[in-house]
């Protein structure tokens, strides 16, 4: 009889933390969801470098989402050709250019059928053709896929030289339902070279790139 009720208590126990777990694990699905849910997100990416790892937000527009640092906002003085832009406010040369563009709208007949056919980084060619005297000369290096699911990309370093000064910049480039989606970090002429902190933030940023 005392065997009995031995069983009987530890069949309840373990009843009892059974049912506990399944609260626990229902609080923390429904927390789970409402995070993903949120147009603006709070995240955490994980990196050793404790200035990356910090607090980041969601930036969603024409039909990609960006992570990005807490302290960046959406840019209000773009190029008039730029679709958007994002930017630091802690650091003014922090600034990104983005660009979407449709590959049927590209002019260049030839460009726009290498394209059509994967070779993204035809259409950076494409844009150093447009500046007239290509003051990039076909300059690419660092050249690499980058990684886009449903589509491709690419990434490159490239130097616009306009003979009295010179401008680097790194650009990402997507490609994905018909378009692609530019990414462009720049510097104003004053400083030439890109900070390492402002490439190293860029690249956490592109890792994030998703579209939709």
């Amino acid at each position: 009889m005392k065997q009995n009720k031995k069983i009987h208590w530890v069949l309840l126990l373990i009843a009892l933390g059974v049912f506990l777990f399944g609260v626990v694990l229902g609080f923390q699905y429904n927390f789970l969801l409402q995070e993903v849910n949120s147009p603006i997100a709070d995240v955490k990416i994980d990196n050793k470098d404790e200035k990356i790892s910090s607090k980041w937000k969601a930036y969603s527009k024409q039909g990609f989402t960006l992570l990005v640092p807490i302290d960046w906002e959406e840019g209000t003085q773009e190029p008039k050709s730029a679709s958007s832009s994002i930017r630091s406010t802690k650091n003014e040369y922090d600034h990104i250019i983005i660009n979407v563009i449709n590959i049927s709208e590209i002019p260049d007949e030839t460009a726009r059928k290498s394209i059509s056919q994967g070779n993204v980084l035809e259409y950076g060619r494409y844009i150093c053709r447009g500046l007239g005297n290509t003051p990039c000369k076909e300059r690419f290096s660092e050249v690499k896929d980058f990684p886009i699911l449903g589509g491709k990309g690419v990434q490159y370093r490239i130097i616009y030289d306009y003979g009295t000064s010179i401008q680097e910049l790194r650009i990402v480039l997507a490609m994905k339902n018909d378009k692609i989606y530019q990414f462009q970090l720049q510097q104003d002429n004053s400083m030439p070279k890109l900070e390492a902190s402002s490439i190293e933030i860029f690249e956490e940023i592109m890792k994030t790139l998703k579209i939709n």
